[in-house]
């Protein structure tokens, strides 16, 4: 109904269709040599076997308009809708540069952001607009709206605002209809464009109304009214020699601060009133440059650098924690915007557009609106504010369009003088607030001081923040390498808020120097579930989220690992319960079978044409192996790990280790003999816990002191 009520609404505008006559006799092609035909009002685009995209186009030019169409795009085909364009002679011939509101069937749906076809690349992504990113249909009619007014770029897809961009690189030019090039599955698919029409008459008054999304300018050193208005400052007018405060030699070169290390170390203070705020500026560095941001820096200097070099190959592996983007020995640059897989982290040879979002002790690195860097650091924030540092310290370095707003500071709910379980209910306090002691996150060398361990035994620290955080589950490779599960959701508070976010990850850390300590760290496999169980298996590994059971196949090359597929091998094996009462662990045991803890499901991989057997079935294959899963007794809650004869180790929310007596499946393998409970789940020890810090109960026989 409210398409329809648009529909109405808008009926008696001037438009002017770019369908005349019933033909496209008055449209001609650009590049390449896409088949589009009439029928009726719409026009259909099919894909060929091309190496070259296909424009198609009146050749009118527009300066200030608008423009609809509604289109309809077959998957996987990625197409546009060019505007204020013009036709351009490249390498491979005549092809057109200009604006483009795009039409993305792909899973990373970025329909209705702007592309500079030929020339910039991307200018506005999806990456911050997600009801934009939700409301494009692949397969289905969707209304596309164009506003370009003056240097003012407003995209819309069904009336939800998807970009808005301020740009003065094209005032004018033709509207032209993409159809990409293409292969495999992409050929002989279609785009359809119905009722293109435009109005260039009395457009101000036909404007749809200012929208809530963020706006991008590319006007040089210039802020708009409506990034003012959002509490963004302009830090340098593209003019003064001045402002910001520098060190070293700074001149002004093509409306960008310009410095080179040849001589000296360079940097300009930013100062922040905060520790909550966001940076934003353009920087071009040459080649093998070494220049950053540092930030959170404390009373010595130190704290967080992020990197700004420009590499020779942009294209960076994903355990360089020295590469554009990273925040330096701490955490690679990865690209976390677009789906798994898309390993381009598109930064280009030339000017990027960085962004540092700093909100306490969660900290974000982007470039050019893909988000390269999503860390929550652990420990407390410098005490005092200090400003950050742009540092130019090898290579040269171009800054322009610098901007800086402070964000606001999460507020702290109110503390109940005596909370309750429910309305009404005052929890009375059992044990003196002045008996209680204080219980301080511990650095890690306090941690290792409070360890008390048998003297046959030593406890050494491998690999800590910012390296790894949030580990429930780790194992060595061959190679030495700790592969570790990141469960970065689980409680964040007593809501488990965001809990189901996709931002853990499997992550490999190596230890290059070969010193015992970890000091590379790999995300493998980002943007995950409450990962749950971790496995090495024939040409990858198999690891599970919150559901289900996955095989990753994975590639190596110069120690960076890849993933080439991922697939599902069981859908159920972590099926419904709560994160502590699902399967987990995948221990590979001594007999050849992976089993798991809170689970009576075992799993095993065969060759293809072995037979398996009885009680078993297989439930996947790809093209190395069968996986096969059996019943098996079942053990523990949480971990599992096995001692030289193969029995099995594991733990339950009462007691601190359990074992069987046997082999695993002993007792199950004959049905009609009844093992007795103890030597299925036998506890080892003693259940007696000795705590740090007073309980509950109060004894009155000991002179009334908690203990």
């Amino acid at each position: 109904m409210r398409h329809l009520l648009i529909a109405k609404v808008k009926q008696n505008l001037p438009w002017r269709s770019l369908i005349t006559d019933n033909s496209l006799k008055t449209w001609q092609k650009i590049g390449g040599d896409a088949d589009y035909q009439l029928q009726g009002d719409t026009i259909i685009g099919t894909s060929i076997q091309s190496a070259h995209s296909t424009y198609f186009t009146t050749g009118e030019i527009f300066s200030d308009f608008i423009f609809e169409v509604d289109v309809q795009a077959q998957a996987p085909l990625n197409s546009g809708v060019q505007f204020r364009s013009e036709k351009i002679q490249s390498k491979k011939g005549e092809t057109v540069a200009g604006y483009q509101m795009e039409i993305d069937t792909a899973p990373r749906a970025w329909s209705g952001g702007i592309f500079d076809q030929g020339r910039r690349g991307w200018l506005y992504t999806l990456s911050r607009n997600e009801n934009c990113r939700k409301e494009f249909k692949v397969d289905d009619w969707n209304t596309y709206r164009i506003e370009a007014v003056g240097q003012n770029i407003r995209t819309f897809i069904n009336d939800v605002p998807c970009s808005n961009i301020v740009d003065d690189l094209s005032a004018s030019g033709f509207i032209a209809l993409q159809i990409h090039s293409a292969g495999g599955d992409k050929v002989n698919k279609t785009v359809k464009w119905r009722a293109p029409k435009v109005l260039t008459t009395n457009i101000q008054a036909h404007l749809n109304k200012p929208a809530d999304i963020e706006q991008f300018s590319y006007i040089n050193n210039q802020i708009t009214a409506e990034q003012k208005a959002k509490g963004w400052q302009l830090f340098w007018d593209g003019q003064s020699n001045s402002s910001p405060q520098q060190s070293g030699q700074w001149q002004v070169k093509n409306q960008a601060l310009t410095a080179d290390a040849k001589q000296q170390n360079n940097s300009l203070t930013i100062p922040v009133t905060s520790h909550y705020f966001e940076l934003e500026f353009d920087v071009n560095s040459s080649d093998n440059a070494d220049n950053g941001i540092h930030y959170l820096r404390d009373k010595n200097g130190k704290g967080f650098e992020f990197q700004l070099s420009s590499e020779t190959t942009v294209e960076q592996t994903d355990n360089n924690n020295q590469a554009m983007g990273a925040i330096v020995g701490r955490v690679a640059p990865t690209n976390l915007t677009e789906p798994e897989g898309w390993k381009y982290l598109r930064i280009n040879k030339g000017w990027n557009r960085v962004r540092l979002v700093v909100r306490g002790t969660q900290i974000e690195h982007w470039i050019n609106n893909i988000k390269m860097v999503d860390y929550q650091s652990i420990g407390s924030l410098p005490t005092t504010v200090l400003p950050v540092i742009i540092e130019n310290t090898k290579g040269t370095m171009e800054i322009k369009n610098l901007k800086l707003r402070n964000l606001p500071k999460p507020e702290v709910a109110a503390k109940k003088s005596n909370p309750g379980d429910r309305e009404g209910h005052v929890m009375k306090k059992v044990v003196p607030e002045e008996l209680i002691p204080e219980a301080p996150i511990l650095d890690i060398e306090q941690a290792m001081k409070s360890f008390v361990v048998h003297p046959d035994f030593a406890v050494e620290v491998i690999a800590d923040s910012p390296l790894i955080f949030d580990p429930v589950f780790a194992i060595y490779d061959a190679a030495g390498r700790i592969w570790a599960l990141e469960m970065t959701t689980y409680m964040l508070d007593t809501l488990a808020t965001g809990e189901m976010k996709h931002d853990s990850q499997i992550v490999v850390l190596t230890d290059t120097d070969k010193d015992g300590t970890m000091d590379s760290r790999q995300v493998v496999l980002p943007n995950l579930v409450l990962p749950r169980a971790l496995a090495f298996i024939d040409k990858g590994i198999i690891w599970a989220d919150n559901s289900s059971l996955y095989f990753s196949e994975l590639t190596e090359h110069n120690g960076n690992i890849s993933v080439i597929k991922t697939d599902v091998v069981d859908k159920d094996y972590a099926k419904g319960g709560n994160v502590e009462h699902k399967p987990n662990g995948l221990l590979y045991s001594l007999d050849n079978w992976y089993y798991s803890a809170k689970s009576n499901k075992r799993y095993r991989p065969y060759p293809l044409a072995a037979e398996l057997p009885k009680d078993t079935r297989e439930i996947y294959r790809n093209q190395y192996w069968k996986m096969a899963i059996g019943p098996t007794e079942f053990r523990g809650q949480w971990g599992i790990s096995q001692d030289d004869y193969g029995r099995h180790y594991f733990l339950d929310n009462s007691s601190p280790l359990r074992t069987t007596s046997f082999l695993p499946n002993v007792a199950y393998r004959n049905k009609k003999q009844s093992f007795p409970k103890e030597l299925i789940n036998q506890n080892v020890g003693s259940n007696d816990v000795y705590p740090i810090r007073v309980t509950l109960r109060y004894k009155p026989w000991l002179h009334g002191r908690y203990v």
